[in-house]
């Protein structure tokens, strides 16, 4: 049996150690491997292809992580060489700790923890969710019967854990029936669990049942009025039930006039965007960008939240619209000039900025060699050829992190 906690596997320190205990027998992430992953990790963040979920800082040319998100999501990856390397030979099992969200479509109960299959689910053995149903009845009860655990905090908190855990694996195939009764008996183990709480109100959420997350977490705010987490998602709740209600108003208003006011329009793409409804958000947004008769202001709240998602290709496209009808706005062509160089598309890159310049002169390149994002270009002869007048002054001081990109001016401020 070898035992490896998944909070701990970007640590090198912690790595060092388990290939000492471990690396003769089984297979454990080199260095190079764990630094492949952390450059994976911060590659799909300035691409991005995932949100940071954590602070990436860069300094005197060293990058670092900060932030549970970020290093959980490294543990991740690491996680996953460790599985996919080993998996022939061995069984894999986890107590889970943070989500990690890879191994959802493998994971099945196993009594109070998880088995990690060697392969994906299509779905859950019938047979197996009825044995753990009731494997949980009994245990449950069982537990708050003796009075040394219903004394023990730590125990108490520990099991109820362990079945929140299982509950999101129902939770996430959908199996609400199961994982409601999961989250029930989580927090029948301990009822001041903010966990099993929040991730049943949020179920309840998703499947539009408000009044039920509103009690829930207004009786767990009653047991722990100095819980400010609980307070805040009332107040989500609250903000998701009128943002439903008004998404089915403006989509209302469509379906029997045929058509939207530009207000309208990007009100419902916004409402798309904060609830998570990926596919008509990008629709919409991108019928929208792409109507010649929407207003310039209307492209650039578009490319404002673009840019916030780090939808790069997307993000120019819109800029470029918006440069189509609004020639004379030196921030935006500073901007698509910066999204050009992330994206090492030189030659446009330079063009725009010189659109800059040729608006603002020595104003948009005192811009330009202040801002970061330019650093891509520097050693660019034709983009140095634009400051004449600073030859010999670098461009852009400080190291460029790509994570800086949606701070664009006009757009996510």
């Amino acid at each position: 049996v070898y035992l490896i906690t998944q909070n701990a596997l970007a640590d090198n320190t912690f790595m060092n150690i388990t290939r000492d205990l471990y690396g003769d027998t089984i297979y454990i992430p080199s260095l190079e491997d764990s630094n492949e992953a952390f450059r994976k990790y911060v590659d799909d963040v300035n691409a991005g292809r995932i949100q940071a979920g954590a602070d990436i800082k860069i300094e005197n040319g060293k990058v670092s992580v900060q932030g549970v998100g970020g290093v959980m999501t490294i543990n991740g990856i690491l996680a996953e060489l460790i599985f996919k390397e080993n998996k022939a030979r061995h069984d894999f099992y986890v107590e889970e700790s943070y989500v990690i969200q890879w191994m959802y479509p493998y994971l099945t109960p196993n009594g109070i923890i998880l088995k990690l299959n060697p392969e994906p689910l299509p779905g859950l053995d019938p047979q197996l969710v009825e044995n753990d149903h009731k494997f949980w009845g009994w245990y449950t009860d069982w537990l708050l019967a003796q009075s040394a655990f219903r004394r023990d905090i730590c125990a108490r908190k520990s099991f109820s854990k362990l079945r929140s855990a299982i509950a999101g694996i129902y939770d996430w195939r959908r199996m609400y029936d199961e994982a409601e009764y999961a989250f029930k008996q989580s927090i029948a183990l301990y009822p001041l669990s903010p966990e099993a709480t929040f991730r049943l109100a949020q179920m309840y959420m998703n499947m539009q049942r408000f009044e039920d997350a509103e009690k829930l977490v207004r009786d767990f705010a009653a047991a722990d009025p100095k819980n400010d987490s609980a307070k805040g998602f009332l107040a989500q709740i609250e903000g998701t039930r009128r943002m439903i209600a008004r998404r089915q108003e403006i989509e209302k208003r469509q379906r029997e006039t045929g058509e939207l006011n530009p207000d309208e329009a990007l009100e419902l793409t916004s409402i798309y965007r904060a609830a998570g409804m990926q596919n008509a958000y990008q629709n919409l947004a991108m019928r929208l960008v792409s109507d010649p008769s929407l207003p310039p202001q209307y492209v650039l709240a578009l490319a404002g939240m673009f840019a916030q998602d780090q939808r790069l290709e997307a993000l120019v496209f819109a800029l470029e619209r918006y440069t189509q009808l609004e020639a004379n706005n030196v921030d935006v062509w500073l901007d698509l000039s910066a999204a050009y160089a992330f994206l090492r598309r030189d030659a446009q890159a330079i063009e725009a900025a010189r659109k800059a310049i040729g608006l603002a002169g020595d104003s948009a390149r005192e811009a330009i060699l202040r801002d970061p994002r330019f650093q891509p270009l520097a050693t660019n002869r034709e983009f140095r050829a634009l400051f004449p007048r600073q030859a010999g002054r670098p461009v852009a001081p400080t190291p460029f992190s790509g994570v800086s990109l949606p701070n664009l001016p006009g757009l996510a401020r």
